[in-house]
């Protein structure tokens, strides 16, 4: 399947079903006589001018059959009720959330993210990571142009690519290159928030959808969780690589470390070898004695894994290897995880300090009464207020039962959103605990108020960003939309392509003619000290081939497999049968052509991966076919000649 064409035109897509529609529109095409519109195919077109490869979709009429058939599998998603499943409920509002992070700070309470905080630094987590960067505060544009490919790559992983390869290949983290995404085990707050929550909820061995962080998108393949082993105490004896990492100069250093070592095993004292000769100036006087530290707090894998496989006090490891230098490592004491209340007050300074806090909200709050206006009843506060008294600070206050006078408006927001007085007291009720220190208690219950109408306030403008802002509005539609087509293709053609092994084993069977190996040549290039040598050799092995089995340790030898039209063949001009040779490009070189193995088609399960994509374009292509088949498609020629002058203008 052309994945990335279909998540271009799937999800570049904005307003597609529920957008307004302005009654200077006109009708570009109907579905079995659903219309739609010209302005809404303009707006997408020139959007989508930037993302679209091929030159065949730039034309008016191309990209029309795309858009159309997009219109299509919509339809059917929702025919087929893809968008009432929990997990894409789930998916789009998790993206429709971490969207409004731009327009609405977070809210959640102190309470909830120490908890949560708490759960997850119980457990730790081995992961790799791809990163599609986007700026904390890119446009809708560029964020989607991101979220698309990093769903194309997700896509290829499913279908079978190694997830650390494509990060070497996509990833924005520069050490991808190196260490293919690993980022080893890590625990709470290592991570920046949304990365973090994405790595927890991801199961093992699964890779997630994309993530959103201030960083861009990230996809999260979790590959081991275990029990978080605590706190360790240690103390280390270090000597530091030379300066220039020079590779002689780090072997002397790794043979004094096994020097130092081997006095420890002769009696030696730990503390008295630190001060004499450790290498890390802020320790060295201390005994060595490092900061207690967690599992991903030092930054070295294979320091951590050292010092926490040490078991006993006073137990020390064998020279550790870092990207610094040689260790010696001495177990001083380990702790294991404090309780939740023994941690809460380190938790919360944390959360406050961490992007899951809740942000400053007063200018928020500020700049939401200034865009939506605010009535209240000022009898009725004043009338409720007076409900409230001193068991309010013991946490036993309880609110009147429902009355008919308190579910009257308390105060409404922008003529739209009504807050009843018994709404008001059901908040203080539920939340009087958190106002227990102040005092007087009228100040309690304006605080207690004043928060009760900022959450009124936020949860309005919360629920109202797609008519306050288009550019959100369209942007959530896109990823609503994209969202369900890429459910709709994974359960229509992608799952079901992969379980069908009659399908695709018939596919193979009829084009099996297309998957063929090559001519080879089974061969060796044996390079020689001079032309003289080559020579002798090259008269024995005429004589006795087999000879050539017995290679002289002064020759250098290059063999293997290689096709006829390989580069290796080609520019040394190597006869394609059996035969010993002088190389005509280099005299010191004998050429020994083994055997030429014939062009054989190849085995199914050597080529399963290609013959399941191409099975898998095959399954799409017939779906699409009879999808076309499901409507009646109408084209409004006339509007559609008015577009393209207008499109040509552009």
């Amino acid at each position: 399947m052309n994945f990335k064409a279909l998540v271009i035109v799937a999800m570049s897509t904005c307003g597609t079903l529920f957008s307004q529609v302005h009654k200077q529109d006109k009708v570009l095409f109907t579905l079995d006589g659903t219309p739609y519109y010209s302005e809404e195919f303009k707006r997408i077109y020139n959007k989508n001018l930037d993302l679209i490869q091929d030159p065949n979709q730039r034309d008016v009429d191309q990209y029309l059959e795309l858009f159309v058939l997009y219109k299509l599998k919509v339809s059917k998603a929702y025919e087929l009720k893809l968008n009432e499943d929990k997990s894409y409920i789930t998916e789009l509002k998790t993206n429709r959330d971490q969207l409004a992070e731009r327009y609405l700070t977070d809210d959640s309470l102190t309470d909830e993210l120490v908890l949560e905080a708490y759960n997850r630094s119980l457990k730790e987590i081995n992961a790799d990571h791809i990163l599609f960067f986007t700026k904390s505060f890119a446009n809708p544009a560029d964020t989607l142009k991101a979220y698309n490919k990093a769903l194309s790559v997700r896509n290829e992983i499913l279908n079978g690519a190694n997830f650390n390869e494509m990060a070497k290949k996509y990833s924005d983290d520069p050490s991808a290159k190196e260490n293919g995404g690993a980022l080893g085990y890590f625990s709470v707050f290592k991570m920046v928030y949304p990365f973090e929550s994405g790595a927890y909820k991801t199961a093992v061995g699964a890779v997630s959808k994309p993530i959103r962080s201030q960083f861009g998108y990230h996809l999260i393949k979790v590959n081991a969780i275990r029990e978080n082993r605590g706190e360790v105490a240690i103390a280390h004896l270090m000597l530091l690589k030379s300066a220039d990492n020079d590779v002689q100069k780090n072997k002397q250093v790794s043979e004094r470390i096994k020097e130092i070592e081997a006095q420890l095993k002769n009696g030696a004292k730990f503390e008295e070898l630190v001060a004499q000769y450790s290498e890390d100036t802020n320790t060295a006087k201390l005994g060595g004695i490092l900061p207690k530290f967690r599992v991903g707090m030092m930054n070295e894998p294979e320091f951590e894994e050292v010092a926490f496989n040490l078991e006993k006090a006073g137990d020390i490891s064998g020279p550790v290897e870092t990207t610094f230098g040689w260790h010696l490592i001495k177990l001083i004491q380990k702790n294991s995880l404090p309780t939740l209340q023994e941690s809460k007050v380190a938790l919360e300074n944390k959360v406050q300090r961490d992007s899951r806090s809740r942000m400053i909200n007063e200018q928020l709050v500020k700049k939401i009464k200034q865009r939506f206006a605010v009535v209240e009843d000022g009898k009725l506060k004043k009338q409720v207020f007076s409900l409230i008294d001193q068991s309010f600070y013991k946490n036993s206050w309880k609110r009147p039962a429902d009355d008919q006078q308190y579910q009257k408006a308390l105060l409404t927001i922008n003529k739209d959103r009504v807050a009843t007085a018994m709404d008001f007291l059901k908040y203080v009720e539920k939340n009087q605990q958190a106002y227990r220190g102040v005092e007087p208690l009228s100040k309690a219950v304006d605080l207690a108020y004043e928060k009760f109408l900022e959450s009124e306030l936020k949860s309005y403008y919360m629920a109202n960003l797609e008519s306050e802002f288009p550019e959100f509005d369209h942007t959530v539609t896109e990823y609503r939309e994209g969202l369900l087509l890429f459910e709709l293709m994974e359960t229509e053609i992608w799952n079901k392509a992969k379980v069908d092994t009659i399908g695709y084993t018939a596919y193979y069977e009829k084009h099996k003619h297309k998957y063929k190996q090559k001519q080879r040549l089974d061969l060796a290039i044996y390079h020689f000290e001079d032309k003289k040598a080559a020579k002798r050799a090259f008269k024995r092995w005429q004589k006795n081939p087999s000879l050539a089995t017995v290679i002289p340790a002064v020759v250098n030898v290059e063999s293997g497999l290689f096709d006829f039209e390989s580069a290796l063949v080609r520019e040394n001009e190597i006869p394609t049968a059996e035969g010993v040779y002088i190389n005509p490009k280099d005299d010191r070189e004998i050429i020994v052509v083994k055997e030429v193995l014939p062009e054989q088609i190849l085995e199914m399960e050597s080529v399963k991966s290609q013959v399941l994509e191409e099975y898998q374009d095959s399954y799409e292509a017939a779906w699409i076919e009879a999808l076309k088949r499901e409507k009646k498609v109408e084209v409004n020629q006339a509007v559609l000649e008015e577009v393209k002058r207008e499109l040509s203008k552009g």
